[in-house]
């Protein structure tokens, strides 16, 4: 944003610039730029041409797996110009055909930020219980509960202060909590009072959640979205899909 203000000499064009977590959650940043009225606006560049400066100015940003940028963000007539939905049962089948036109999408030369319409989500790690752990009479749901206890916290005690009441949760400490040795080593209780390790009884592996899923009729549905500059071109890109794209 500074190097705009300086490439265009116009520092009263910015009247405020905020960040914030997205609504992704906190692995996700929101930064706004809030601009002058349009008296002011309107004699040195509008909101569009401020957003591909910004752009530009930007670049590659190291780290961050996707980078929207997107002018006039609440007001009539924002949101996506182009937004195609696609539905199906088999969840691969869906990646497949999102990923395939997201790729058609970003061949217009006026499309921008295109999103396939998997929104990954914060890193984590999927287990799965072996057979090891079923004879020994462990169950998904004791492990996921014991682990969860560790981590997360499990209330023990309420004590009553005055007209307070105190909640006492007992949980690992905050270095072993941050630690994936510490997970991998975590022992796991079974029901006849012995202590075995997590790496024996499960299985596991490294994953992405999803920052939301939608079903329409038991089938999942994805967005596949962009932008269209000019948007008035978004009529031309739509009736191109569906001639060539989509079949």
């Amino acid at each position: 944003v500074q190097s705009v203000i300086q490439e265009c000499s116009c520092p009263e064009l910015i009247e405020g610039v905020f960040a914030r977590t997205g609504r992704g959650g906190d692995h996700t940043v929101d930064v706004r730029v809030y601009l002058a009225e349009p008296e002011i606006r309107d004699s040195i560049m509008g909101t569009q041409e401020f957003t591909d400066r910004w752009r530009k100015a930007s670049g590659e940003i190291s780290g961050a797996e996707r980078v929207r940028f997107e002018s006039d963000a609440g007001g009539p007539g924002s949101g996506r110009a182009l937004t195609v939905e696609l539905s199906h049962r088999n969840v691969e089948i869906l990646e497949r055909a999102s990923a395939e036109l997201a790729s058609e999408l970003e061949t217009f030369s006026v499309t921008r930020d295109v999103i396939d319409g998997y929104e990954l989500g914060k890193r984590q790690v999927d287990f799965q219980i072996l057979s090891r752990g079923k004879s020994l009479g462990l169950t998904a749901t004791d492990i996921a509960r014991q682990l969860r206890d560790a981590f997360y916290g499990r209330e023990v005690v309420r004590q009553q202060r005055g007209r307070n009441e105190m909640k006492v949760v007992v949980k690992l400490p905050e270095d072993q909590r941050n630690s994936e040795y510490f997970l991998e080593e975590f022992l796991v209780r079974t029901p006849a009072g012995t202590d075995v390790p997590l790496r024996e009884v499960v299985s596991s592996k490294d994953d992405r959640a999803y920052t939301s899923i939608v079903r329409r009729d038991g089938r999942r549905v994805v967005q596949v979205k962009a932008d269209v500059t000019p948007r008035d071109q978004t009529s031309q890109v739509t009736n191109a899909l569906r001639a060539d794209k989509m079949p």
